[in-house]
């Protein structure tokens, strides 16, 4: 039996809704593990002993305490405290890898899947099946992949809902709110277009999807 618009777009918000909890999760664990060094740091590394050197400046000797009973522990790599720290703060390496990697992952999910299976439940070429915010996360995903991260004026004069979020000319950065604020906007997008799939023309006068900040599709439960 062939699936319905709103059995496919079910499953993609479900699929939203799994991978905004990983993104909840990453950033709670760099959070903790910036503050958890920035910690150690502080406890750890202090100044043993001082003396003044030839040069007239004084020496300072740093100590760092080791585990003795765990001497076989072996290193995945070894980096400098601070750049721990800064790779795990909320704009760092580590936070934009992640949040780059979704936009990707999700955009890919929706081209080679979601968006597919909505064609060909309706009927219709997938050209047909179209939504301004997967539009941007297009141009998004260009500048990623493809321009190191910098958007270009041109593909930034391109957004039709994200172009407050991002500069032109500057590299990507993404905040934990401007991700939020992405999921926010492909729920709307995802609202907007399972309205216009099912034909529904007649909206209520308050319903404004610019409000909306969640969306999910309860269906009654179908005996075998």
């Amino acid at each position: 039996m062939q699936e319905s618009a709103d059995d496919v777009l079910k499953d993609f918000l479900e699929f939203l809704s799994r991978q905004r909890g990983v993104y909840i999760d990453a950033m709670a664990g760099f959070a903790g593990h910036e503050v958890r060094i920035e910690h150690q740091v502080a406890r750890v590394v202090r100044p043993t002993s001082m003396r003044m050197g030839n040069d007239g400046l004084p020496v300072v000797m740093m100590a760092s305490y080791e585990d003795p009973s765990k001497p076989n522990v072996i290193h995945s790599r070894i980096v400098r405290t601070s750049d721990y720290i800064s790779d795990n703060s909320e704009l760092g390496f580590n936070a934009q890898q992640q949040a780059y990697s979704l936009i990707v992952f999700i955009l890919a999910y929706w081209e080679h899947e979601t968006r597919v299976r909505l064609a060909a439940a309706q009927g219709v070429n997938q050209n047909e099946i179209a939504s301004d915010i997967f539009g941007d996360l297009r141009e998004v995903r260009h500048t990623i992949l493809h321009n190191k991260a910098i958007f270009q004026a041109e593909k930034h004069r391109k957004l039709k809902l994200l172009q407050g979020m991002f500069a032109a000319d500057e590299p990507v950065s993404i905040t934990f709110e401007k991700m939020h604020g992405i999921f926010v906007h492909i729920n709307q997008g995802c609202a907007k277009l399972l309205l216009d799939l099912m034909g529904i023309t007649d909206r209520p006068a308050d319903m404004d999807l610019s409000r909306l900040t969640g969306i999910a599709i309860h269906k009654p439960h179908r005996p075998r």
